[in-house]
């Protein structure tokens, strides 16, 4: 019992060091703010969220991978994003978490995704969803505009 209970902490600590690598080369964490996050945040020329002051969201182009699960049976996967709509909340730690509530344009209850919110080393603030796509472990960042 107690190997097992040792083995069990040992893999806890190296999952927790292994996503720490994950995320050191991308910035520094940032606990986000209703005012910081409200407004629209661009991801390229096509991938754009809006935060709405009172608790909407809307997400143009969402990557596939990321929705995939919830998307219509009739989507066209090989598109290149989705369009969704929900609401926004920020966790007690500053952690940026979607609701959505129409994806592709059909109702759905998906609860996440989750944004992290780092500061590079240039100090700007981005939103990352991280998500495994056909290529294996992808993103996507946004900035605010």
């Amino acid at each position: 019992m107690r190997r097992a209970v040792a083995l069990a902490l040992v893999l806890v600590v190296a999952a927790g060091c292994a996503l720490g690598d994950v995320l050191e080369g991308y910035g520094d964490s940032v606990a986000m703010t209703d005012s910081s996050l409200v407004g629209t945040w661009w991801g390229g020329t096509t991938r754009v969220l809006f935060f709405g002051s009172d608790g909407s969201v809307i997400a143009n182009d969402l990557p596939v991978p990321l929705v995939d699960m919830v998307l219509p049976p009739d989507f066209d996967r090989s598109a290149s994003g989705a369009d969704a709509a929900g609401t926004w909340r920020i966790t007690p730690s500053g952690e940026v978490v979607l609701e959505l509530e129409l994806i592709a344009g059909a109702p759905t209850a998906m609860a996440g995704p989750e944004l992290s919110s780092l500061r590079d080393e240039a100090g700007v603030v981005g939103l990352w969803f991280f998500y495994v796509g056909d290529g294996g472990n992808s993103w996507t960042v946004y900035h605010k505009v």
